[in-house]
């Protein structure tokens, strides 16, 4: 949520944070897990976003895979 409120849409940037706070909790692979991108869905949700800002990111950090993006959309969703 922080990240996403200062950055200015550097999804590598955002991709190279996620990785290194995963190998700290020694998960890898974390880009094939659902979970990831439903996370990723609740902090959008909290980062307040308009609805242009998070559906760029969600198309973006998805690389457009429709699967991870409806994953996203599930955890935005679920977030109040």
């Amino acid at each position: 949520m922080a990240y996403v409120r200062s950055s200015k849409g550097d999804y590598t940037a955002f991709q190279r944070g996620l990785g290194e706070i995963a190998a700290r909790h020694g998960i890898s692979n974390w880009e094939a897990q659902p979970v990831t991108y439903y996370a990723v869905g609740v902090g959008l949700k909290k980062a307040n976003l308009s609805d242009v800002q998070y559906e760029t990111f969600k198309r973006n950090f998805a690389a457009s895979d429709y699967s991870k993006m409806q994953d996203i959309q599930e955890g935005y969703d679920a977030t109040r």
